[in-house]
């Protein structure tokens, strides 16, 4: 009996792993699918789903951490579109983008 538990465990353990993979790799899909607007409210609600169960305080901390650099991110990301459809459309000017790249820079060194 000690020969086959063992094997069975880890058995399970590639069957969930492969189930990881898979849904991580339909999110991805889905990611590329969509547009980052949509990826984004998707992943709010959810956030908020979660913050109505029971939590530990250190699970509530851990999914404030989690939305604000989604929001970071998201934010980020959309001010880059902006920045980049502004020089595309020749409104602005190398420099300026460089000045307002190496602020975000400065700005991520000090967190």
């Amino acid at each position: 009996m000690n020969f086959i538990e063992p094997t069975v465990g880890k058995e399970l353990d590639k069957e969930q792993n492969a189930d990881r993979q898979e849904r991580l790799n339909q999110m991805l899909a889905f990611q590329e699918t969509h547009s980052k607007e949509e990826v984004y409210q998707l992943k709010k609600e959810s956030l908020q789903e979660l913050k109505e169960l029971p939590l530990t305080d250190r699970g509530e901390q851990r999914l404030s951490q989690i939305e604000s650099k989604l929001d970071r991110e998201f934010h980020e990301e959309k001010e880059k579109e902006n920045t980049y459809m502004v020089m595309k459309n020749g409104k602005g000017s190398k420099k300026a983008f460089q000045e307002k790249e190496n602020q975000k820079e400065k700005i991520e060194v000090e967190r």
